[in-house]
């Protein structure tokens, strides 16, 4: 159909072939955030167990408000990737 210079197409969005589109254009980016989530999210858990493992030479060294930061700054990152596959999704 042409109406004023325009091509417009109609498409079934129940139809299976939309959905397979669909699905192999938003597939990929979401596995990539979602493997970028749990390798973020692996390094956070490791690090507050090193930092809960050897509290008291963090204590001995007064270095709390830097390992604090450090955690932060990763829970941050993953967050922030958290936020992208939602604003994508």
């Amino acid at each position: 159909m042409l109406i004023k210079g325009h091509f417009y197409m109609l498409v079934d969005t129940n139809s299976p072939w939309y959905t397979a589109i669909i699905v192999r254009h938003y597939s990929g980016m979401i596995r990539r955030l979602s493997r970028e989530v749990m390798e973020k999210g692996a390094v956070v858990s490791s690090r507050v167990q090193e930092t809960l493992s050897g509290m008291d030479l963090v204590k001995i060294f007064k270095s709390e408000e830097r390992e604090t930061a450090r955690l932060l700054s990763l829970v941050k990152e993953v967050g922030n990737i958290w936020e992208r596959l939602n604003d994508r999704a």
